[in-house]
């Protein structure tokens, strides 16, 4: 009957070898290493990529390969600490803490002299036989010769990489990793009888699929598990809590409050989290209500309620009824956890922490999922009161709550700049301005905002929520308009816009940014050339004040701000921090009626020749913006004066002989003036009269540049020539182009390349 059920589970685990295997990774059909990594696929050892790739020639650093190496050798291997050097201590384990961890209680790497271990480092080739040996119990051969000598050899007897060894310095890659884990776990280039695990030592490692700690003959371990089961070993949890000992603030009346979080981790079988307690280490636990234990099951950042109320007794706080047993732990998978309440109202000026309560005996338990145990003695922050403790509990500084009878509200400008714009009449212009929203101690609603600096071709300012970081370059729609009939107090430059209720609410934990764009007239309804807009918050505290907000959870109304410099439910306008208000202005910004929206290279980027004689040698393509508004339809963008830099490196252009003309008119050309010959030359063509430079609204047209190259190579050598636009896109200098909308005449251009050059010519 044995004989008949190993032979079914053999072909069992054929066919599913043949069916993985014919699963190929788009990147390694033909590959040398296909074989050895596809074998670790079946192992579950590897991975590929998303996208079907598994990029064997890319390198592989420290931490992948140690990684590889554990879940070879030891997959069940649960490290007492998980930041074991310098660089791993971190609030959160990282992916490869378990693994390096691992590695280092099995002494399998040691780190660098500064305590670190540097997972992020490349791996070179005697790094990586040094780990491998030591991970599978080889003992190299003995000769003579550098440290890494012994390693080399005893890898050309195994057949393992033998094309690299000549060269103890190569960084190993992907594939090359999977043929030595490959080579070492009994593939081609070594047999099962080198020692690359050992039976009946009680862990099981690859390949066997069972080990129960003796070897007695067809006992105890085999490459294929048919007589005996692995013995179930006792779960181990460890619990890291992850509060930094700060101070954060909540107003009184607040919900969802986070009072503390911390990570659960279990090793050699899952286990069921079954009672945690809590004692208030700062304030009383009767500050709050609806005390709640939630979890993030996925790590996906986002917490799942697990159990809706805890039992408060005195100033504890207990979770142990849970639903279906307690909180499952998979093995090796880091768990985050929180705790949080619901702050009652009116309490005052209180604090209120929370932590762990190590005091008692028990106040962590769990069980092994599998065989149902209980994991006996806790063992904090290192120190075990059992004989054995089976629970590691890691406590850090409690944070504490300073809860306030209010919340206040910070606007200041955002950190990522708006330049100055061209608003084109009869549009909706691009991002005038970027307002940073900033809360504490409760959600604000953010009711009133008042704008000034408005000209009268802006009919209305739109507003716009985001998340900061996020440039807005595609804008999402419009949550409210601002005009200038929504102020009480009614001025020529100034508009008001009045959110709905709980429209724009400022959490504490989630700053936002308002971002405003305008809507302006066209000229037949009254839009203005040459009007200016420079948008501002004021520093006013009386009728003309720049916003109205009220905390959520306190249900008041945020004073505006009393310079006393104490924060009290105020609304602070050009800050980020508690002080006197500072006005906020945004950049100036001009309106025209037409305006030029592009400039670009005309010709093609680079020739392998300098043009000789009378010819152009550089082309541009400038356009205008479409006027979307119909009546405001007819008005054109003229350009008034072009300043090009000519680099004529080797190359000598006839002075007196520079000329601009219409690419679709040739015959036609005005006179420009060079500085000089060769070099780099300054080339203004002032009077555009006599070609036509009109741009009509969403069209183009092309210029060129031409002179008479005299000289190609005046010395021996290289010889280069090009042209280009050299000042564009900033209203604070004068650009190299200039140009009018029929009414006003504007120094600077709304492109954003500063530069613009033309085709290369060079030989």
């Amino acid at each position: 009957m044995r004989r008949l059920w190993s032979l079914i589970i053999v072909l069992i685990m054929i066919s599913l070898a043949q069916h993985v295997s014919a699963i190929l990774f788009s990147d390694t059909a033909g590959n040398q290493y296909e074989t050895a990594i596809h074998d670790l696929v079946q192992r579950n050892v590897v991975q590929g990529y998303a996208d079907g790739t598994y990029k064997p020639n890319a390198l592989i650093n420290r931490a992948e390969f140690l990684k590889i190496l554990i879940d070879s050798r030891f997959p069940n291997y649960v490290p007492k600490d998980v930041r074991c050097f310098a660089d791993l201590v971190v609030q959160v384990p990282t992916w490869y803490s378990r693994p390096v961890c691992a590695g280092k209680e099995l002494g399998i790497v040691q780190g660098y002299t500064d305590g670190s271990f540097r997972p992020d480092r490349a791996v070179n080739l005697v790094e990586a036989l040094k780990m491998a040996f030591l991970s599978f119990s080889i003992t190299p051969a003995q000769v003579q010769g550098e440290w890494y000598q012994p390693y080399l050899t005893s890898a050309a007897a195994r057949g393992i990489l033998l094309h690299r060894l000549t060269k103890p310095d190569h960084l190993i890659t992907r594939g090359e990793m999977a043929s030595i884990a490959y080579t070492l776990l009994g593939g081609t280039g070594t047999s099962s009888s080198t020692g690359s695990w050992t039976c009946g030592n009680g862990m099981k490692e690859w390949p066997e699929q069972c080990d129960d700690g003796n070897k007695l003959d067809g006992d105890g371990c085999s490459s294929i598990c048919v007589i005996v089961t692995e013995p179930i070993r006792r779960t181990i949890v460890q619990i890291d809590q992850q509060a930094t000992g700060t101070v954060t603030t909540a107003a009184a009346g607040r919900q969802d409050v986070t009072l503390l979080r911390f990570t659960a981790i279990a090793g050699r079988q899952p286990a069921l989290l079954s009672r945690l307690a809590f004692i208030a280490a700062t304030g009383s636990l009767l500050y709050g209500q609806n005390y709640e234990l939630l979890v993030d099951s996925n790590n996906d950042g986002i917490f799942e309620l697990i159990q809706a109320s805890a039992r408060v007794q005195s100033n504890m706080l207990s979770f142990e009824n849970f639903l279906v047993g307690g909180i499952y732990l998979p093995v090796g998978v880091t768990l985050p956890l929180m705790v949080r309440t619901d702050l009652l109202p009116n309490t005052g000026a209180v604090k209120l922490g929370l932590a762990f309560a190590t005091s008692l005996p028990e106040y962590v338990q769990a069980q092994g999922y599998e065989d149902g145990l209980t994991a006996e003695g806790i063992e904090t922050n290192g120190v075990c009161a059992s004989s054995s403790c089976f629970i590691r509990v890691n406590t850090q500084g409690t944070t504490t709550i300073d809860v306030g009878e209010q919340g206040s509200l910070f606007i200041s400008q955002d950190t990522l700049p708006v330049r100055s714009r061209i608003i084109l009449a009869g549009s909706s212009s691009q991002q005038l301005l970027r307002l940073r929203l900033r809360a504490v101690r409760e959600d604000i609603d953010v009711t009133f905002l008042s704008i000034e600096g408005v000209p009268s071709t802006i009919d209305s300012l739109k507003l716009s929520l985001l998340v900061p970081g996020d440039l807005g370059t595609s804008l999402p729609s419009p949550i409210a308009s601002a005009s200038r009939s929504q102020c009480a107090t009614l001025a020529a430059d100034r508009v008001c816009v009045r959110f709905s209720s709980r429209q724009v609410v400022v959490r504490p934990s989630e700053e936002m940014v308002l971002a405003v764009t305008a809507d302006a007239l066209s000229d037949t309804l009254g839009g203005t050339s040459g009007q200016t807009a420079t948008l501002k918050l004021n520093v006013a505290t009386g009728t003309l004040h720049a916003a109205e907000a009220a905390g959520t959870s306190s249900s008041k109304t945020l004073s505006q701000n009393d310079n006393d410099g104490t924060d009290e439910g105020e609304i602070f306008i050009g800050r980020t921090t508690v002080g006197g208000n500072t006005a906020i202005t945004g950049v100036t910004h001009d309106i025209a009626l037409a305006s030029i929206g592009t400039i670009a290279n005309a010709g093609v980027a680079s020739a392998s020749s300098i043009p000789s004689g009378n010819q152009s040698f550089g082309s541009f393509r400038f356009s205008a913006l479409t006027n979307t508004n119909t009546q405001n339809g007819t008005n054109t963008a003229r350009l008034t004066k072009l300043i090009f830099q000519v680099s004529a490196q080797n190359v000598e252009i006839e002075s007196g002989s520079f000329r601009l003309r219409n690419a679709s008119d040739p015959a036609s050309t005005v006179t420009c003036s060079g500085n000089q010959t060769t070099g780099t030359i300054t080339v203004t063509c002032s009077s555009l009269s006599g070609i036509a430079v009109e741009i009509d609204s969403g069209l183009s047209l092309i210029l060129e540049l031409v002179g008479n190259v005299t000289n190609t190579q005046i010395n021996a050598g290289a010889s280069s020539l090009s042209v280009s636009l050299p000042t564009l896109g900033q209203r604070s200098i004068t650009n190299s182009v200039t140009w009018t909308d029929g009414i006003t005449s504007f120094s600077w251009v709304d492109i954003l390349e500063t530069i613009i050059t033309s085709t290369l010519y060079q030989r």
